[in-house]
């Protein structure tokens, strides 16, 4: 017979479980994406939340150089993955 202690260690272990996978699904680019242009970190658009910087510092620290090398990059903003492209 299984012991209430084994239960609670199997169902706190499904959860911690859930929720790191939950977190890798919605933090890491779809597997449809492109494979040779560069992610930019999900923590990108949480910077401004940390550290007093503008957008066009953002810009030129985290997406210049890569839009400009490759034409596109990956990035994690509005909640959702996107490609977005230099223009």
């Amino acid at each position: 017979m299984v012991s209430s202690l084994s239960l609670v260690f199997i169902a706190a272990f499904a959860i911690v479980f859930g929720v790191f996978s939950f977190f890798v699904y919605l933090f890491t680019p779809p597997r449809n994406f492109p494979k040779n242009i560069p992610t930019i970190p999900f923590y990108y658009g949480l910077l401004p939340l940390f550290k007093d910087v503008d957008q066009a510092e953002l810009y030129r620290q985290y997406l210049k150089e890569p839009l400009a090398r490759y034409g596109a990059v990956k990035l994690f903003f509005g909640g959702q993955w996107s490609v977005r492209q230099c223009t």
